[in-house]
């Protein structure tokens, strides 16, 4: 901006240079002297240049300067210092000449030290140094420059070897010859961070939704955050068996050696012990501005070794439970952040809302699991129950229609007196096939109502085992298959129900005989084991499939098999057995290779009393 003064109202200029924050007055050093009040037609323009905010204060007169006037040329330190960015000025050389007080703050280097000294040997890092020197000689030799006149965000160089991105505005110190060139740098540290934290938010929220767990998001998301806490470690630790557990971890590019996460890795913490125990005692951002300095971190030293001094960590938790811990360490010494400390608080809930979420969604992926699962079994259920009672009224009615037929026979008189013994004997076989069927269906019901009970007491198994073997005998003919019984001559004396004893063996026998074909054989046999009896059922038949095998002893499962066509039953009996040998204290286990038969195995405690 121009503005027309006269001489006598320097001491104006310089409170409105002031309030601009280009130059601060000095008592001793007034800029203009007092003087006459000067003629209306004589005037001073003032240029005051205020880009990049970092302005050039510099005093033209349209007269030649006089002895009263001083040279603003020598004022031109006191108004760099007073401004707020770092203004660094240098010859045709690349030395510098002008260095204010807001470029020694930035950098870390006192003018007096680096006046005369190559910028490039200063602030500029030696990756760039040529480039720099290539610059400036271009410049000098051709009047070329990419730089002049525009404003760009480069990377420079810090006393300590850190780096830090600033704004350049770099313009040529006007009638200056050798050429001098003046620079205007602002640190966008803080505003890259501030950028860098704002950006976590939305970084964090795309990494969750395109995660299913937090174990799938944990890289991201220390990625992300450590880079936005300008940290060089960060690690993930989950609760496990009432023990936090590192689970992962991020280590910054610049950072070599992953021991101090091999370190992390190896150990677990309970409440209150290191930076995430405490953090899971108490659940809220914890803070260890030196690590040396804290008695509660266990990997203090090993922090330290590692070049680590800051560390802080935040929960993840859904109202008072903690569900995670995010820890991050720094590399140097850095006191309590509150604005860092309120975005952790802030992405901690909202990591626990993606987990709230996550949990909702499977418990209703889950249920929706199960409401399929029970509406198959329901469905199988129901089928099962239709099958049953098909199968019940077809064993019903099968040896209902001998017992009538038969009957209507001898009530006719047409059977010859040779046939009427035949016709007694299917009459009262198709009876006694009917008390087994009402017997099974009545003993269905008392496992379903729980009142199915024993009346126990010492007998011998072998004597009980020969009896079934003798009343499954005549079927067993009829079919023309063998029982081969092994070890019924030896007593085996055991706590049991002798009658429902004798139905667990007698089913088993059943099913193997009903299942083995015309030449088959069925062997039963009874051994001791220990304080055990072992009852074995074993044919050669068609045997089990394996998608059947599973259900074998569930009620209704019927085992209808490929060439067995007419071998029906009501699917009670392997379901009874298993019921009956629980109540026995005992196990039933059934193994079967398609094709190559079936064995049946129940185990008894020799004497249930003793729970042995």
């Amino acid at each position: 901006m121009q503005l027309d003064w006269g001489a006598w109202r320097g001491q104006r200029l310089l409170a409105l240079a002031a309030s601009y924050g280009v130059a601060q007055p000095l008592e001793r050093e007034p800029v203009f002297p007092a003087a006459p009040r000067a003629r209306d037609d004589e005037t001073t323009i003032i240029n005051l240049d205020v880009s990049h905010k970092s302005p050039l204060l510099a005093c033209y007169d349209p007269v030649p300067l006089s002895a009263r006037d001083i040279d603003v040329v020598d004022n031109r330190p006191n108004v760099f210092d007073a401004a707020l960015d770092a203004i660094v000025t240098i010859d045709h050389e690349g030395r510098i000449v002008e260095f204010n007080t807001a470029a020694e703050k930035t950098f870390g280097l006192s003018r007096d030290a680096v006046r005369g000294q190559f910028l490039a040997d200063t602030i500029v890092p030696p990756r760039f140094r040529d480039a720099h020197q290539r610059g400036l000689q271009r410049y000098l030799t051709t009047g070329e420059s990419t730089l002049l006149g525009r404003r760009i965000e480069v990377t420079a160089l810090l006393a300590d070897g850190a780096e830090i991105p600033v704004e350049l505005a770099v313009t040529r110190v006007p009638n200056a010859e050798p050429p001098l060139f003046t620079g205007f740098l602002r640190d966008l540290t803080e505003p890259r961070r501030l950028e860098r934290r704002r950006a976590a938010v939305y970084n964090v929220a795309a990494a969750l939704a395109a995660a299913s767990s937090l174990e799938d998001a944990a890289d991201q998301l220390l990625k992300t955050l450590a880079e936005a806490f300008d940290a060089a470690i960060g690690g993930l630790w989950v609760i496990d068996n009432n023990f936090l557990r590192c689970v992962r971890t991020y280590r910054a590019p610049s950072v070599v050696d992953d021991s101090f996460e091999r370190v992390s890795q190896s150990l677990r913490f309970a409440q209150g012990v290191g930076l995430p125990g405490r953090v899971w005692q108490s659940p809220r951002v914890h803070w260890v501005e030196d690590v040396l300095e804290d008695d509660n971190l266990p990997r203090g030293p090993a922090a330290a070794r590692h070049g680590l001094r800051t560390a802080f960590a935040f929960p993840i938790r859904a109202g008072d439970e903690v569900l995670a811990v995010l820890e991050f360490f720094r590399a140097r010494v850095s006191e309590r952040d509150d604005d860092l400390v309120r975005l952790s608080e802030s992405i901690g809930h909202q990591i626990a809302q993606f987990i709230g979420r996550k949990r909702a969604e499977a418990d209703h992926a889950q249920m929706l699991v199960q409401e399929q699962r029970a509406r198959l079994e329901a469905e199988e259920a129901n089928r099962a129950k239709d099958e049953f009672l098909a199968v019940v009224s077809h064993e019903l009615r099968t040896p209902l229609n001998a017992v009538l037929g038969w009957a209507a026979m001898l009530k006719s008189g047409i059977l010859p007196e040779d046939k009427r013994q035949k016709a007694i004997d299917a009459i009262e076989r198709s009876a006694r096939m009917q008390t087994q069927i009402i017997e099974d269906l009545l003993d269905a019901t008392r496992i379903i109502r729980g009142k199915l009970t024993l009346q126990s007491a010492l007998v011998d198994a072998s004597t009980v085992a020969q009896a079934a073997v003798d009343m499954m005998q005549p079927a067993a003919q009829e079919r023309r298959v063998a029982i081969i019984a092994e070890g019924l001559d030896e007593t085996c004396t055991v706590w049991a129900d002798r009658g429902r004893l004798q139905q667990i063996i007698w089913n088993l026998l059943s099913n193997a005989v009903k299942f083995t074909p015309s030449g088959g054989t069925v062997h039963v046999s009874i051994s001791k084991y220990g304080a055990r009896v072992q009852i074995v059922v074993r044919d050669d038949g068609v045997g089990i499939s394996a998608e059947l095998l599973p259900h074998i002893f569930e009620r209704f499962r019927q085992g209808q098999i490929a060439g067995t066509a007419g071998s029906s039953g009501l699917g009670l009996g392997l379901a009874i057995v298993q019921r009956l040998v629980d109540l026995h204290g005992g196990s039933v286990r059934a193994a079967s290779l398609e094709g190559k038969g079936s064995t049946f195995t129940v185990s008894l405690p020799m004497d249930a009393r003793q729970g042995t």
